[in-house]
């Protein structure tokens, strides 16, 4: 079932909940990223992200992007959604840019959309996203 307390926004305890993170590297800088965490229950915890070393991640989650949640839940299952105007973090991005990130479910078991053969903070590992026309 669903595993959501209510915590505060950007709690780092969030992490530990069901959900969702998302991994943004506009610039594919491999160095440089936003970092989202949705909870089950639309919780958000966002922070801008640099690499400062071998396995060494600085974190800010003074940062606030603008995203808004919502979530529905089920009998046995939750859909998240999630809106994070892309001028947060870059330029509006054109048909044909393409991006840096990656997508991971959070618990109950740790999966990714790009495997990045250790922990999810490895954005030099993260997966190319390319945009298209509506």
């Amino acid at each position: 079932g669903l595993q959501a307390p209510t915590r505060g926004r950007d709690d780092a305890e969030l992490q530990q909940d069901e959900g969702i993170k998302v991994f943004l590297d506009p610039g594919r800088t491999g160095q440089h990223y936003a970092h989202f965490v949705v909870s089950a229950s639309g919780q958000v915890y966002d922070s801008l992200n640099t690499v400062v070393g071998e396995g060494t991640i600085h974190s800010s989650a003074a940062w606030n992007a603008n995203a808004t949640t919502a979530v529905t839940a089920g009998e046995g299952e939750y859909v998240l959604e999630g809106r994070l105007p892309f001028r947060e973090i870059a330029p509006v991005p054109q048909p044909g840019d393409v991006w840096e990130g990656n997508f991971a479910r959070v618990q109950p078991v740790e999966a990714v959309w790009s495997h990045t053969m250790g922990g999810v903070h490895v954005p030099a590992r993260f997966g190319r996203i390319t945009f298209r026309g509506e």
